[in-house]
């Protein structure tokens, strides 16, 4: 989690995260530093996933294994796009919400094969973006301009140097370092009650932007011999 690429792995058959083995058309394909998969194609670009979720023969250096089997071209031409959209135009106002949650996401992509010698050579291209500008609730427990005065209500604040209270239970401007004047002028202000121990809310947003590009030739040799090429980024 620490590098951000808990989403890339997975626990089969019992195992614990890092006994997975993540292969593409057969070649190894996890980063080596946190053992979880890497590349990851685009779905119009996959033509199958095998799983074995135990019981791995030894070629494997994980009991558990996940391939990924890359489409290639055929004697025919085939394409297809698609677009998969969500939208806050469609959603109802959140309970807490003072205002509808910003909600932006769009995921699309095109793929198209064929021949370009027939029998011989064919071609795949893939491709799948996505694009996510979105807003969230954010409900905190702050506190407040009364406490920023040193007053805590019913709460007892002890002075530490003679272990009393505080006279009228307040701390005075005097024994409020400069330093944390200067750490609380950073506080935004309460606004508000929405939820119990809750006296804060915002709105917060975030980016998630990505392009997807997988290329692929296949030669046939001869009836039983085939070789091919790819390039992908993610």
């Amino acid at each position: 989690s620490f590098f951000g690429m808990g989403g890339n792995s997975l626990s089969l058959g019992g195992t614990t995260d890092g006994n997975t083995s993540y292969l593409q058309d057969g070649v190894l394909n996890y980063n080596l530093l946190t053992k979880t998969a890497n590349l990851q194609p685009t779905p119009e670009g996959v033509t199958a996933v095998n799983v074995q979720a135990n019981g791995a023969s030894a070629r494997y250096d994980e009991p558990g294994v996940v391939n990924v089997v890359t489409k290639g071209g055929s004697n025919a031409f085939h394409g297809q796009a698609y677009e998969y959209i969500q939208n806050d135009a469609f959603d109802a106002k959140g309970y807490f919400d003072t205002q509808k949650s910003q909600q932006r996401y769009n995921q699309f992509g095109a793929s198209v094969g064929g021949p370009i010698l027939k029998n011989k050579l064919q071609f795949f291209f893939a491709y799948d973006g996505l694009r996510q500008h979105s807003m969230s609730t954010d409900l905190e427990l702050i506190p407040t301009q009364t406490m920023f005065a040193g007053k805590f209500g019913s709460t007892v604040i002890n002075d530490p140097t003679t272990g009393k209270p505080f006279q009228d239970n307040t701390i005075p401007d005097g024994r409020i370092s400069s330093f944390a004047k200067g750490v609380l002028a950073y506080y935004p202000t309460s606004n508000g009650s929405y939820a119990y121990g809750a006296n804060y809310y915002s709105m917060q947003g975030g980016k998630n932007n990505y392009d997807g590009y997988l290329g692929r030739l296949d030669y046939n040799l001869r009836s039983n011999d085939t070789m091919y090429g790819a390039y992908e980024t993610t």
